[in-house]
């Protein structure tokens, strides 16, 4: 049960407080509006992951599933994989409260690609949580494609792509400034959990900011007995910011980062792990920062044009404690996952033909350590897995091809050079 949760959904406080001041955003003057009668319509889901520009679901071959921010208040996750859990044919590998994974018909770890923005998180362990680097209030949509139905994406593709969408400002013809606070007390696990944002919407400029806060003691079973080590606490921020130059290019620029402590792993079990030990995270960190530079014109042959230029850096230590038996006292690994990445997508309107072609590149590089006490008191250190680089770069084309009103035919090849 959640109390105070979003304190009545997500209370748009400043945008509230600003409206006798601004007087100039719309939708000030419609909240002042008393008795007005608003119609919604229900439009068609839209996917951008899939081809690389926006379509109709109904448009798109293959498999795929959207969960939209509507879905994901309903739900209120501890993370944006309870929503998930809503897909058909997805599931949730659950390794804590806080972090877990995404199966695709059957297939998930390595085989499926989990992105944040566009840019995939890259690590190789046993213990996941990729779903916990983002927290759902921050979140517009998530899109998922259900096995290899796009060439956009290369390497560990054949399960499927989960794209999370995050939250950003938007553009309007009138200048506002807005804002939401959102406060909750979880009863399971039980915990506080707090998030606001701020945004300045104007003709050709926005600017988005926002953070949370979540706290979270051990979880209870069904049965109402406490499961140890379920605890986590993280803090969680973004900063955002988009130009456009004319109506035609458009510069965006953000950062983001996760600060995750104590995660707990209750009942990891992997073989990699001693069953009798507890596991935790004692640090899961991420920095992101992306530039992106979009060319739009409808009208032209190239219709989009859009190159995005990412860095991150996830740090991992996890901690394994409790052994029962043997020398060892505790374990301490550690490993820094960093990746920079580069995505150039062109949409070419060529009559019955509608061509994505573009480069996709990335180098992913790690680097460990572990530490080992032992009861004797001796410290070891060591580096069992050797400093690792993975680059991957391909060229990509499709074409959604219209043979007529009710069908098309979609063609595409992939070229990949993995070192």
């Amino acid at each position: 049960m959640r109390m105070l949760r979003k304190a009545a959904a997500l209370i748009p406080l400043l945008g509230a407080l600003l409206c006798p001041l601004s007087g100039v955003d719309a939708a000030c003057a419609a909240q002042g509006e008393a008795g007005d009668v608003s119609v919604e319509q229900t439009l068609e889901p839209v996917v951008v992951t899939a081809r690389g520009y926006a379509g109709a679901v109904s448009a798109t071959p293959g498999g795929v599933g959207i969960v939209d921010r509507q879905e994901i208040l309903e739900t209120m996750p501890t993370g944006v994989g309870d929503a998930l859990d809503r897909v058909p044919g997805v599931g949730v590998s659950t390794d804590s409260p806080w972090g877990a994974d995404v199966v695709i018909r059957g297939l998930a770890r390595d085989s499926v690609v989990v992105l944040i923005d566009g840019c995939r998180l890259n690590v190789t362990t046993d213990i996941n949580g990729r779903l916990g680097l983002v927290n759902p209030d921050d979140v517009e949509r998530v899109e998922v494609l259900k096995g290899p139905i796009s060439t956009l994406y290369g390497t560990g593709s054949t399960g499927g792509v989960v794209n999370i969408v995050t939250r950003q400002g938007h553009y309007t013809d009138e200048p506002g400034v807005s804002g939401e606070v959102a406060a909750a007390w979880d009863s399971n696990p039980q915990g506080p959990d707090a998030y606001g944002n701020l945004m300045y919407n104007g003709r050709d400029f926005w600017l988005y900011a926002s953070g949370g806060w979540r706290e979270r003691a051990d979880s209870y079973s069904g049965g109402g007995d406490v499961i140890p080590n379920s605890g986590f606490s993280d803090l969680q921020g973004k900063v955002a910011a988009a130009y456009a130059w004319n109506d035609r290019h458009e510069t965006m620029l953000q950062y983001q980062f996760t600060e995750a402590d104590e995660v707990g792993l209750p009942g990891t079990g992997t073989a990699a792990l001693p069953d009798n030990a507890d596991v935790t995270l004692a640090q899961n960190d991420r920095t992101f920062v992306q530039l992106r530079q979009r060319y739009a014109n409808p009208d032209a042959t190239l219709s989009e044009s859009e190159l995005a230029v990412s860095y991150q850096l996830l740090t991992r230590d996890p901690r394994i404690d409790n052994f029962t038996g043997g020398p060892v006292r505790m374990v301490d690994p550690y490993a820094e996952h960093e990746t920079v990445a580069l995505n150039w997508r062109n949409v070419l309107n060529l009559g019955a033909h509608r061509v994505t072609v573009g480069v996709d590149a990335w180098n992913w590089y790690m680097t460990s350590e572990r530490t080992r006490y032992l009861r004797n008191g001796n410290v070891l250190r060591d580096s069992p897995t050797p400093d690792t680089e993975m680059f991957s770069g391909g060229l990509f084309l499709e074409d959604d091809w219209t043979l007529s009103p009710a069908w098309s035919l979609n063609l595409g090849g992939r070229l990949d050079r993995v070192l």
